[in-house]
């Protein structure tokens, strides 16, 4: 299998995954769970699509606006024979604060430049941190549903846990604008599907509230 996708469906969280071969596996079922990011049991959800390997499996789960803690998921494939039923692929935790504004967990990084699938196409994203000081500069690159996080005043990572806040809505004129200048701007076509955008951004204070870090998910 590969990436693991969450759109919105009115106030349902549509999610959808691709197979990719088979292998040895007799398919059985699709089985994707969630739960509050490093909290609690796993779930299984159970608004999905017929099982089957022909089309695009999908799932529907309550989206839980304005809930405290992101939610995570993952999912795998059952087989007939459990020894060659897949591994669980996640999905990256995200916490929906609104139909327009959510948050998407983008991690501590060992390398200067991350790649972060947000979900939606937004107007806005901006770097949050879960908790503790603020330190370092960071460029986002905006291109349809995808971020480039690159770390622009070091040639290393970063150790804080960031999180990638977006807005369907573009950032109002009012809001408090990046202590570090904004670096670049790429005019776009209105026609254009994907939008793409990259500004240098100080990253800002605390924002948002979470429980506690749990293992690292796979991307």
């Amino acid at each position: 299998m590969c990436s693991v996708f969450s759109r919105l469906s009115g106030d349902q969280l549509r999610v959808t995954w691709k197979a990719n071969d088979l292998h040895q596996c007799v398919f059985r079922d699709w089985l994707l769970q969630w739960r509050e990011w490093s909290a609690g049991e796993w779930m299984n959800a159970s608004n999905c699509s017929e099982a089957d390997t022909t089309t695009d499996p999908e799932c529907f789960l309550d989206a839980d606006f304005g809930a405290t803690n992101a939610r995570e998921l993952r999912v795998k494939r059952l087989c007939e024979a459990t020894e060659a039923d897949s591994e669980f692929l996640y999905g990256a935790p995200i916490r929906w604060i609104s139909p327009s504004l959510w948050e998407v967990w983008a991690g501590p990084s060992a390398s200067s430049v991350a790649h972060v699938d947000v979900v939606l196409v937004p107007q806005a994203v901006e770097v949050a941190l879960n908790s503790g000081t603020p330190t370092g500069q960071f460029s986002l690159c905006l291109n349809g549903h995808n971020v480039t996080i690159t770390r622009a005043d070091a040639t290393d990572g970063w150790s804080e846990d960031l999180w990638i806040r977006c807005d369907l809505q573009p950032f109002a004129d009012s809001a408090t604008p990046p202590a570090a200048p904004l670096e670049l701007t790429l005019a776009r076509d209105p026609k254009a599907q994907n939008p793409i955008g990259c500004g240098r951004w100080s990253l800002p204070g605390k924002m948002g509230n979470y429980g506690p870090r749990g293992d690292q998910p796979s991307l």
